[in-house]
């Protein structure tokens, strides 16, 4: 059987994901066909099964009769697929393969996966966003080189390139230990460049919240969180909110930390406690930074009022400068001076 250009995009895209749903390539292959919202639906597996168009589930049936993709059933998860070697091997002819390492995941992540799998789809395929894997990057890095494995390295879920604000990604499925975020946050300040910063998108009730009150008691100004059923409602676009009472949102050229309008206030008001150094990066005027003590307050009452779900403010005013300024130390100590 000769490549099609859908063939060619479909084994790109097992081969970059890993493992997807038929939903997931039926919302690959329909572009333009369906709106947004419906798109959103296939790339997260919210349609029932006879909401898929017959034609990739045909297509998909003959590259699996081909052995160019394996199935996969798990329990009370949609039919899903992975290429195999002889996937590979195609592509490999075709000089598109990017020997990226086999599909290989315990059952128990393979939840995280799709949902891995989702957001990406909907970065790249609705936001045009150039988006990279956790597999991707460790196959580019030196670590492979020297033999660690991936599953001993703290790399994001996705990655976003951008040259002036590189974003890291990461799915957030299950709330973990204080500690762990304290090391991640701290491990993402430390080894990333300064205009680096980390979205959440988080999928338990109230952990956007949560996470970001764990956030402003460690200091990470530079993490922001978005809940997955606001993501989704924004089709993919946020805002993701930080403790400072910042936000981003994505798919425009001037997705940058935003602040709120009516938090802006004279370079004067900034508390006392803050130094000097903070308040040298805080321009005067509109692009001033609101002053350190409601701010934390400000931003919970963002999430309570619903903004993660409702598109952020005019953008009249053009982007604000980015908040990765010193917050005033925090109970738990300031871990970026250590």
């Amino acid at each position: 059987m000769n490549l099609t250009k859908n063939s060619i995009k479909v084994l790109l895209a097992l081969e970059k994901w890993g493992i997807l749903s038929l939903g997931q390539v039926d919302g690959m292959l329909c572009g333009m066909k369906v709106d947004s919202k419906k798109r959103i639906e296939l790339f997260f597996n919210s349609k029932p099964r006879n909401g898929y168009r017959g034609g990739t589930y045909k297509a998909m049936s003959r590259w699996e009769t081909e052995c160019w993709v394996q199935p996969r059933v798990y329990t009370n998860l949609p039919r899903l697929y992975t290429l195999t070697q002889v996937g590979h091997e195609v592509l490999w002819k075709d000089n598109k393969n990017k020997k990226y390492s086999f599909y290989e995941t315990a059952e128990i992540l393979v939840r995280h996966e799709l949902t891995v799998s989702a957001v990406g789809l909907v970065l790249s395929e609705m936001l045009g966003l150039r988006v990279s894997t956790e597999t991707e990057r460790y196959a580019d890095s030196k670590f492979k080189e020297k033999g660690i494995k991936l599953s001993d390295l703290d790399f994001s879920d996705l990655w976003i390139e951008d040259p002036v604000q590189p974003k890291a990604v990461e799915v957030e499925r299950t709330q973990k230990s204080a500690k762990r975020y304290a090391k991640l946050w701290r491990g993402y300040r430390k080894d990333l460049p300064p205009n680096v910063v980390v979205l959440y998108i988080v999928c338990f009730p109230g952990g956007a919240k949560r996470l970001m009150r764990r956030a402003e008691k460690l200091g990470a100004d530079h993490v922001y969180f978005c809940d997955l059923e606001a993501f989704k409602s924004s089709l993919g676009r946020g805002p993701f909110v930080g403790y400072r009472g910042g936000w981003i949102t994505l798919g425009s050229a001037t997705d940058r930390p935003q602040r709120p309008a009516s938090r802006r206030v004279p370079v004067e008001s900034l508390s006392a406690g803050q130094d000097a150094s903070a308040r040298d990066r805080h321009p005067t005027g509109p692009c001033a930074a609101p002053s350190r003590p409601a701010v934390g307050t400000h931003s919970l009452q963002l999430l309570q009022q619903g903004l993660f779900a409702s598109p952020p403010p005019s953008r009249a005013n053009g982007p604000r400068p980015h908040p990765l300024s010193s917050p005033s130390p925090s109970p738990e100590g300031d871990w970026r001076n250590n």
